[in-house]
């Protein structure tokens, strides 16, 4: 029973610790964000069963694909089917407080789009391209992203259709699309 007892003292004193370092990181405006974590010793809130089942009715269920295949596909098409120089600037990843704020630090900029095409073109400088979930629409701060780059001489936009993403590409290349 000593064993249990002190363990579980060494436990709370290391989550005791734990978050005091986080704090400490974070700031303490970020303390609401620590506690809910779920770190051992506190309860996880799990999702409640369906009252119906586990699975859902497929006749019912519209799938939407994710936001990644449209950015995939545009991507591929860009890079390796137009050989044009672009990139994906990664910030919409899951991570912990301690690498948000990490990344944070090392230049990451909430909001900033999915892709950015580093050819200009038109007068723009480049081309930032926010990707979204079929019928979906940008965050604030994405717009606000978007509305800077374009008060600074980039073309920005966003999509929840890939292939119209690739006409406006076309169209910012001031290229015409291939008869099919």
């Amino acid at each position: 029973m000593d064993e249990k007892i002190d363990f579980q003292l060494r436990s709370r004193k290391y989550r005791a610790k734990y978050l005091e370092n986080l704090g400490q990181l974070c700031g303490k405006a970020n303390d609401a964000k620590i506690s809910q974590l779920g770190l051992p010793g506190k309860s996880i809130s799990k999702r409640k069963p369906s009252p119906t089942g586990s699975k859902k009715n497929a006749a019912t269920h519209k799938f939407k694909p994710k936001e990644k295949v449209g950015q995939i596909a545009l991507y591929h098409w860009m890079r390796h089917e137009m050989g044009l120089f672009c990139f994906a600037i990664p910030n919409g990843s899951k991570r912990s407080i301690w690498g948000h704020s990490q990344e944070i630090a090392m230049g990451l900029y909430p909001g900033a789009s999915d892709l950015y095409l580093s050819v200009a073109s038109g007068g723009y400088n480049g081309y930032y391209i926010e990707m979204k979930r079929k019928g979906e629409k940008p965050k604030a701060n994405q717009l606000e992203f978007m509305a800077e780059a374009r008060k600074n001489g980039y073309k920005a936009e966003w999509f929840d259709d890939w292939l119209i993403a690739q006409a406006s590409v076309i169209e910012y290349l001031g290229l015409t699309k291939p008869a099919a």
